[in-house]
């Protein structure tokens, strides 16, 4: 039996975007705990001890909207008019007031409000001082330039309010689709990419040849993990891209030292690359099976270094077009300061010295080690441009994958902490796989605070991508519209979801795909509630189809049609590799790590025996699979065929099912216990990149990208579309 709420306590949540109830994976309604909406509400800043204080709390919110004279963001869609609300108190109706509208490009429109254009609002709306509210409508005018404007309104009072006004397409930008071109491409992490001049893990030199690589052989994309920075260093450094330590710089890890121009200057770091040490150092870290994040970065960090040093004592045109990169980007003096006061202080800024706070010039950290982080970031900038441009040239889009959030002890956080609700953290609620909820590790941005800093480090963050991206994939879509906050000291189950003006946000990645002229695709996969797809296909952002998610054991209809607007595949870096998931590999794995039991796990190897033979029986029906063929080999290889003739903007292939991996890059919801983000490719580019058999299986999926789209099969009587119910992981 649910527990009962009051009144008061569901219209507060609402007032504050908390959600009470929510559908789960089984299509039950799942409500709310009393206790769970409070936590979430005093993580949201609400004054909230028990249900008494509801009512009181409730009166504060309405009174803290009735007196904010202006919504802080307004968005203006296809350069249409728009309009907008202004609040005021009652003892100003009738009276004018003006309106101030600051253009992006410097350009100013000014116009009067007249009192006939006021409504006063309905009903008495009593404060505490005893006056009454009232509302007028704002017209704005129509053929805003796309961009971001702002609107100032001044009362007869004296006082004034603002707001950001956001004009952006409906639609985000075309990309491929302008063209009618279906591509496809690779995906590969980054740090398991490897060859023979790499120290142990991939780097921006051996991205570029892959890229290289896969043009050569008519793929159009290749798509990587977040390249974020992070912290190696420390008794546990957080090694997963998703939870990086800044969404607006780069990792140094992956910098190419081969590229840095200094290299040819520092007898130093040449020396010390051919002495003995480094031999030992580099035969250690390619051996290895694992990425030593740590240990590599260690030894990079010496080499960056001894570079940095040489620019320095060099005070020559390359230092100037440094300091000119700072004085450009005035944050990377604030990340470099951050990281050195890090260094020196533990990675918890929390228990920093107060006299570190916001003093990039405190003696109390390292100049060297600041200088380090500001030369890093410039060398990362520079090579992702290098990247970016030669991709480009190549006609490829190069596709990277933005994280739905940043560590707790992130740059990120330090420098926007009044945007970040620290109190709790993002997950997900229990489900039938992970029964006891997700912690995902890190805090969400807090709905009303990001809007009234006018979304300027969300704006940020997409820039700091789209720089170099054409293509961008939005971790956790869902997370546009809503997340699920766990309140801090809480278990997942005493969580709630928190509401975001998503439209806001669409109009943010609307505005900046467009000046990028890079496309946007959302990962959909997991339990999305209608109005997410609705809002994806109104903006154009594609979404995923994956075939690990979508097949059933249904003879009738194993996989639905692959919609033409998506990014399709056989699976994701979340999920077990085709060769581990066709043979049952992971449903072991699960009973190992303790999500299944004995029983449980032979009615989900049954269910998987029925998969096998629904897929192999439908296969063989669209003539992509031979009668006899029922190998690993051969039936990816149609699954990948059917794939390519199918109407899909986009084919990206794991690289790693091109030789029938088993092993997966992370699996969700484990730590310690799965060497997560740590696993090399099981061969060298050299190896795959000449490999017959690969390059024939490539050319065969080319073959079919370039050929008209298959004409999808009629749907069988009884037949229904798959049912996208599978919980998000991280």
């Amino acid at each position: 039996m649910s527990e009962t709420l009051s009144d008061d306590l569901r219209e507060l949540a609402r007032a504050y975007g908390v959600q009470v109830e929510y559908v789960d994976m089984s299509k039950e309604v799942k409500t709310a705990s009393a206790g769970s909406l409070m936590a979430v509400l005093r993580a949201l800043g609400v004054e909230i001890h028990d249900e008494a204080d509801a009512a009181r709390a409730l009166r504060d919110r309405k009174r803290e909207l009735r007196r904010r004279r202006l919504d802080p963001v307004i968005v203006a869609w296809d350069g249409e008019p728009t309009r907008a609300e202004v609040r005021f108190p009652g003892s100003l109706a009738g009276s004018n007031f003006r309106c101030r509208l600051d253009l992006e490009s410097g350009d100013v429109r000014e116009w009067m409000v007249a009192p006939s254009e006021k409504i006063e609002a309905s009903g008495p709306d009593s404060d505490e001082d005893g006056g009454r509210y009232a509302a007028s409508t704002l017209d704005l005018p129509g053929g805003l330039p796309t961009g971001y404007h702002m609107l100032r309104v001044a009362f007869e009072d004296g006082q004034g309010a603002w707001a950001k006004v956001i004009a952006a397409p409906r639609r985000a930008f075309e990309g491929q689709s302008a063209s009618n071109k279906r591509t496809w491409g690779v995906f590969c992490p980054l740090h398991a990419l490897h060859g023979a001049r790499s120290w142990g893990a991939g780097d921006f030199g051996d991205l570029e040849a892959l890229i290289d690589w896969t043009a050569g052989l008519g793929g159009g994309i290749v798509a990587t993990l977040p390249m974020l920075a992070s912290n190696f260093d420390g008794p546990s450094p957080i090694i997963s891209p998703y939870s990086p330590t800044s969404r607006l710089f780069w990792n140094e890890f992956y910098l190419d030292i081969d590229r840095i121009p200094e290299l040819a200057t520092s007898q130093a770091a040449r020396d010390l690359l051919r002495s003995d040490e480094a031999s030992r150092e580099f035969e250690t870290l390619r051996s290895s099976g694992l990425v030593e994040y740590g240990r590599q970065m260690r030894f990079k960090r010496v080499v960056l270094q001894l570079l940095a040093d040489e620019l320095v004592a060099n005070e020559g045109p390359r230092l100037k077009a440094l300091e000119a990169f700072c004085a450009a980007n005035p944050e990377v003096e604030r990340y470099a300061f951050f990281q050195a006061a890090g260094e020196r202080h533990g990675r918890d800024w929390r228990a920093w010295p107060a006299s570190l706070e916001n003093s990039p010039g405190n003696p109390d950290i390292d100049p060297r080690a600041a200088f380090y982080h500001m030369y890093v970031q410039w060398l990362a900038d520079d090579q992702l441009r290098d990247l970016a441009s030669k991709a480009r040239e190549k006609g490829l889009d190069w596709y990277l994958d933005f994280p739905v959030g940043v560590d707790f002890n992130s740059f990120d956080v330090w420098r926007n902490r009044e945007v970040f609700a620290t109190g709790a953290s993002v997950g997900c609620p229990p489900d039938p796989v992970f029964t006891k909820g997700q912690h995902w590790g890190f805090p969400p941005l807090h709905p009303d605070r990001q809007r009234e800093q006018g979304y300027a480090y969300l704006i940020a963050s997409f820039r700091n991508h789209l720089r170099h991206a054409n293509a961008l994939r939005i971790d956790h879509v869902m997370g546009l519209h809503r997340l699920f906050w766990i309140p801090e000291g809480a278990e997942a189950k005493d969580g709630a979801f928190v509401s975001t003006p998503a439209e806001e946000i669409y109009a943010i990645l609307s505005v900046e795909s467009h000046r990028h002229s890079a496309w946007l695709v959302g990962e959909d996969l997991g339990t999305v509630p209608p109005e997410v797809e609705g809002a994806m296909k109104r903006h154009n952002v594609r979404g995923m189809y994956v075939v690990q998610y979508e097949v059933r054991p249904d003879d009738a209809r194993p996989l639905r049609e692959v919609p033409e607007e998506t990014v399709a595949g056989v699976n994701t870096h979340d999920m077990p590799p085709f060769a581990a998931f066709w043979g049952g590999l992971d449903l072991d794995d699960r009973l190992d790590l303790g999500l299944l039991d004995r029983e449980r796990l032979e009615a989900e190897k049954l269910v998987r025996d029925e998969q096998r033979r629904a897929v192999v029986k439908f296969l063989r029906a669209e003539g992509m699979l031979a009668a006899d063929a029922s190998d690993d080999r051969s039936v990816l290889q149609a699954t990948w065929d059917w794939l390519a003739a199918s109407p899909s903007k986009v084919l990206l292939l794991n690289i790693e099912d091109l030789w029938l991996e088993t092993e997966p890059q992370n699996t969700p919801n484990t730590y310690d216990e799965r060497p997560n983000w740590r696993r090399k490719l099981r061969l060298a580019f050299e190896q795959f990149s000449a490999d017959p058999a690969i390059v024939r299986s490539l050319s065969r999926v080319d073959g079919l990208r370039s050929e008209p789209a298959r004409v999808p099969a009629t749907v069988e009587p009884g037949a229904s579309e798959s049912p996208r119910d599978e919980s998000p992981s991280r």
